[in-house]
Parts: C-alpha cells; structure tokens; sequence
C-alpha cells in the first residue's frame, strides 16, 4: 500500500521530472481516441463550470495512462495527486485538507481498490467509503461524516475484469488506452 507522504502534488507545468512526458493532450503521440474524449470532457466541464466527471483509464502496461492524467490536469490548470492503489482513509482524510475542488486524484491499479487482497495487501477500507468519495464528496471518520472537495478521480487498470459493476458505474468517462504506434514513411 502507499504511504500517506506518496501524496505528490504537481503543479500546473511541472507533472513529470521527465523531458519526453507530453505536458497537453494534443502532444500525447497516439490515443486519438482517449485524446478526443478527453477534450470532448474537457470543454464540457469548463461550460459547465463543473469538474471533470470521473473516469477510468484502461490498458496495457505502457500505454500512457499516466502522461494522459497529467496532460488531462495541466489542461485544466489544476493540481494532480497521485497515488498507488489500494488507497486508504487515511490517505484520504491527508487528501481531504490538500485537495480542492475541481483537482485531480490519479489512482493507479485502481482494481486494487476494489479487491480485497491482492498481491498480499489488503484494502484498509470497504468499497463503500470509498464509493462516498466519489459520489456524496463525504468520508466518514470516527462516526463523523466530513465534507470531502469536488474532486475528480482518474483511475488506471491494465485489468478492468477486476472492478465490479458497482464501482465501474461510478466512471462514466471510460478511456481505452491501445498500442499504436503512429507510420512514419522512411
């Protein structure tokens, strides 16, 4: 499990110590797909004065789940946090007083969030707190029910098999990331 002082915020223009990490979407090569959604969202949700709904990256390894979440915020000009699943309520609670409306929290392997106990971990809470967080923007500590920021989460899996429907249902914006590797004539 992540530790609480994982918790990275990025400023808009600084998401990756990396060179080669795209800093907008139209930079991401490949992904026209998810790019277009992406910016389809994006607009929707400066209309709307609203942020982004909440969505779920899916795909192999490598593909660019990640640069698409920092590309995503740095559109947005808001700040990122990202985490490694299982994610806990302490975690959250940290989230709680950083976080504010409108940014992002990246979980990657979200699937982890869902499962119980894979790889050896275990899931310090149920699906349900978690599912508060997404949709009542509350967590509850010590029988108290806090108000939690406007926030959208972006999820990243390489195995949506194993997210239930319940939890699936709480991304509407499903991104499929795919391999493609852009022809260049010689």
């Amino acid at each position: 499990m992540s530790e609480v002082t994982d918790i990275r915020p990025s400023a808009a223009g600084e998401r990756s110590k990396n060179p080669l990490r795209p800093d907008r979407l139209d930079d991401v090569i490949g992904q026209l797909p998810a790019r277009k959604l992406l910016n389809r969202a994006i607009d929707s949700a400066y209309a709307r004065k609203e942020p982004l709904p909440h969505t779920l990256f899916v795909g192999p390894p490598g593909t660019g789940k990640t640069t698409l979440a920092q590309a995503t915020a740095n559109e947005l000009g808001v700040s990122v946090y990202q985490l490694e699943a299982p994610v806990s309520v302490e975690q959250l609670l940290e989230l709680r007083e950083v976080m504010w409306g409108g940014d992002i929290l990246f979980i990657d392997e979200i699937h982890m969030q869902a499962s119980q106990d894979r790889r050896g971990s275990q899931s310090s809470m149920s699906p349900e707190v978690f599912y508060n967080v997404l949709e009542d923007r509350t967590i509850v500590s010590d029988g108290e029910v806090l108000p939690f920021a406007r926030i959208t989460v972006i999820g990243a899996t390489t195995d949506e098999g194993m997210l239930p429907d319940p939890f699936l249902a709480r991304f509407p914006l499903p991104a499929r990331s795919e391999l493609r590797i852009p022809y260049s004539p010689l």
